[in-house]
């Protein structure tokens, strides 16, 4: 009796355990600009949208990004015409509209996107 209530714990405790790292991802699927940088010089770098609004990019931009102004009324749309199976990293001034870019992506079906951690404001000031 001992031996099946541990070895029930044992399993209980595994699949709790391999569960975590993918809940923590999506729950905080930031990405450092460091890490970025490092990223954006490999053949396998992921699609920059930048959803700031064109007054925000006259200051600057990442210059791959494709820009999504998050105010625009087709903003939805222009999100869900991208591919879906594309890597994405979401980013804008600061990360609030970046983080709500993301949980839309999520809820849409994209599999793979990350938020620039501190937006564009972090970018610049590593750059």
């Amino acid at each position: 009796m001992k031996s099946a209530t541990l070895i029930l714990l044992f399993l209980a405790l595994s699949s709790c355990k391999s569960e975590l790292p993918n809940k923590v991802a999506s729950v905080n699927p930031l990405i450092e600009v460091a890490e970025l940088k490092s990223l954006l010089q490999t053949q396998s770098a992921p699609q920059l949208i930048d959803v700031r609004t064109p007054e925000e990019i006259v200051e600057g931009k990442i210059s791959t990004a494709k820009e999504i102004d998050f105010f625009d009324e087709n903003f939805s749309s222009s999100l869900l015409s991208l591919d879906k199976s594309v890597p994405y990293v979401v980013y804008c001034r600061s990360g609030k509209r970046s983080a709500k870019t993301l949980k839309m992506m999520k809820e849409a079906g994209f599999t793979d996107v990350r938020d620039l951690n501190g937006g564009y404001n972090n970018w610049k000031k590593a750059n």
